[in-house]
This record gives structure tokens, C-alpha cells and sequence, in this order.
């Protein structure tokens, strides 16, 4: 009768445990610098604080709902204030304020103190497209936003146009004034 009951569930189950080989694909990027990786860790961190909350809330709020229903034939106490209750009810979200607010300033003032960039990059917009310019080294070059038989795609530049991996590069981007009314391709297909 039992293994009858949890059946359904072991299919389930399955399914759950064949989509998690998927999630990958659908995950963040892996992180290239400390900072991208302090980053990550951060989001992860607040989204774990944020799924334990909604299990905690959900859940007593269920059982309270299950226990104290209408049908069972309960009756409604009279509840005056209860100062204990409203304390443990500030100071949790403080806490957890706190909690989430520590290691995301940590983050911040590591970004701060990042050292001097080795290359300066600029990049413009000008409706579709875009201008890189890197003066210490004489690079400059354009790139089209392009609709090739239907889908979007960056009309890639020809030449020899690429940065070190290990280099430090620091970029700005500006949009130029569009002066014209002339539309760009859509960026839906």
C-alpha cells in the first residue's frame, strides 16, 4: 500500500534528478576574476537567504492555517500585543540586513580597490553600431549590430583586433547623439 502511494513520486523524483544534469546550461557564467567571483558568491548567498526565508514563512504560515482553520472548530483567541513577538519581529530582518549587507560592502570596496588598468578601452554606440578605441596601443575599429537572415548577431571586424587575457583593461562607454530618425535592424525575429 505504501510503495502504492509513492510512486508517483519516485517519478517525479526521476524527472528532477535528469533536469539537474540540464541546470548548467541555464546557470551564471563561470566567474573570470576575484571580483566577478565575489559577485557570484554574493548572488548565491542572498539567493539561498531568500529561498530559507520563503521555506520559513511558507511554511509556519501553512501550519498555522492547517491548525487554526474554521472547520476544525477552533475558536479565535482574543491576542493583545505581545512585545516579545514584536521585538523578534524587527530584529530578525535587521539580522538578516546585516547579514547580506556585510559581505556585499566587502565586495564593493574591493571593486574600489582595484589597481591601475594596463589598457583603456572606450566604447561609443551609435544606433547599430559600435566603435572600440584603444589609444595606447593604436587599435580602433567598428563593429555592426546585424540581422543576417533573420537573427541578430555582431558583424564581426576584420584584422587583428584582440587584448591579452592577462592584461588589466578598464573601459568607458559613451552613446553619440543620433541624429538621424533611421531605425536599427530589430533585435526580435
Amino acid at each position: 500500500m505504501i510503495r502504492r502511494c509513492f510512486r508517483p513520486f519516485t517519478g517525479a523524483n526521476a524527472c528532477l534528478v535528469a533536469d539537474s544534469a540540464l541546470a548548467g546550461q541555464y546557470h551564471l557564467p563561470e566567474p573570470q576574476s576575484i571580483i566577478a567571483r565575489q559577485i557570484y558568491d554574493l548572488h548565491a548567498l542572498i539567493t539561498w537567504a531568500i529561498v530559507l526565508i520563503f521555506i520559513v514563512v511558507f511554511g509556519a504560515m501553512t501550519c498555522a492555517i492547517i491548525r487554526h482553520r474554521k472547520s476544525a472548530g477552533r475558536q479565535a483567541e482574543p491576542f493583545h500585543e505581545n512585545i516579545t513577538v514584536e521585538i523578534v519581529w524587527a530584529v530578525i530582518p535587521l539580522l538578516i540586513l546585516i547579514g547580506t549587507a556585510y559581505p556585499a560592502i566587502k565586495t564593493v570596496i574591493a571593486m574600489s580597490d582595484s589597481p591601475s588598468p594596463e589598457v583603456k578601452i572606450k566604447a561609443a554606440a551609435d544606433q547599430s553600431k559600435w566603435g572600440y578605441d584603444c589609444a595606447q596601443e593604436g587599435i580602433g575599429f567598428c563593429s555592426e549590430l546585424a540581422a543576417p537572415r533573420g537573427r541578430v548577431g555582431n558583424r564581426a571586424p576584420t584584422g587583428r583586433h584582440y587584448l591579452l587575457e592577462s592584461a588589466r583593461a578598464t573601459s568607458g562607454a559613451t552613446r553619440r547623439a543620433i541624429l538621424s530618425n533611421q531605425p536599427g535592424p530589430p533585435l526580435w525575429s
